[in-house]
């Protein structure tokens, strides 16, 4: 019988992880990143400088870079003409990762933690192809936990590490979950007042409020691209018919057949959270994916990225 470390459903596996990154090459992911700061790297820019890409001859002008003149055409026209290259910006996906006790729950499929993670490794693996940096926040029970990435094949090798170690300590059973983690890894992202990077958020964000998310999406989004991932149960959308026994280490809760008073009110807070949710993003321009633990990761995100393209 297989160990329940070692079942792909319930922790994330390494090998699992690392075929996801590689798929998540080929992952379309382009947002309209929005330009700032000046830096040397991957991605063209429309700013004009010594960069890798030829856009123009254009003539001389005093205080100009003169390790950009054409000697050839100077020599041959008798003039003096600069050689003008597209500059590059350097590109940082920056994850903010849910690997709380929360999401350690799934009807079917992988549980919501994994699932989290997996997306990860998808969204890591396209940054690594285009030799972006990865960083970032994973917020666990005890406080948030940075992300140690980097840029290519090692960088992307740290971040799954330690999305496996966060997802292999799940669950923890002695303490609380860390309610506000993710209000805290948006706000601590605001107060660096980061530019020009994708910011990709994933959590099933059930305890997160939503007006004060909204607020901090509009001041992240300003000069970022942002997404969201909400990973998400079924059951926890609609309950079953039947009648119904839930239990974690402390609660018991048994929901009987007919009490259908009961459901109702359920499925409308959960419509209600779920609009205020939508809303957070889609107020600020912002997508949000719907992930469902019985399906697989890497179909959902190619389906839903392409459906948006």
């Amino acid at each position: 019988m297989l160990p329940l470390s070692q079942d792909s459903r319930l922790y994330c596996q390494r090998q699992r992880m690392l075929m996801l990154a590689k798929q998540g090459a080929s992952l379309q992911l382009r947002p309209p990143y929005r330009r700032g700061s000046m830096l040397a790297g991957k991605h063209k820019s429309s700013q004009r400088g010594r960069g890798m890409d030829f856009v123009e001859l254009r003539h001389y002008h005093p205080g100009d870079d003169v390790r950009c003149i054409d000697w050839r055409v100077s020599q041959r026209t008798g003039q003096m003409y600069l050689r003008e290259f597209a500059l590059e910006t350097d590109k940082t996906l920056t994850l903010i990762i849910d690997q709380r006790s929360s999401l350690f729950f799934a009807s079917d499929g992988s549980i919501k933690a994994v699932l989290a993670a997996e997306i990860a490794a998808v969204v890591a693996g396209r940054a690594r192809f285009d030799g972006d940096r990865i960083a970032g926040q994973v917020i666990t029970d005890t406080g948030l936990q940075p992300l140690i990435g980097g840029r290519g094949q090692q960088g992307l090798l740290l971040l799954i590490e330690q999305l496996i170690d966060a997802n292999q300590r799940l669950p923890n059973t002695e303490g609380e979950s860390y309610p506000h983690g993710m209000i805290e890894a948006l706000s601590k992202l605001c107060g660096e007042k980061v530019r020009d990077r994708l910011v990709v958020i994933v959590s099933d964000f059930i305890d997160v409020d939503a007006e004060k998310l909204a607020l901090l999406l509009a001041q992240l989004s300003r000069h970022n691209s942002v997404m969201g991932c909400c990973v998400y149960d079924p059951l926890e959308q609609q309950l079953p018919t039947q009648s119904l026994l839930l239990a974690d280490n402390r609660y018991q809760l048994s929901l009987s057949r007919l009490q259908d008073g009961l459901r109702k009110r359920f499925h409308r807070a959960v419509a209600d959270e779920g609009q205020r949710l939508a809303s957070a993003f889609s107020d600020n321009g912002l997508a949000l994916l719907m992930l469902s633990t019985h399906q697989d990761c890497w179909q959902q995100l190619q389906q839903q990225i392409n459906a948006g393209a």
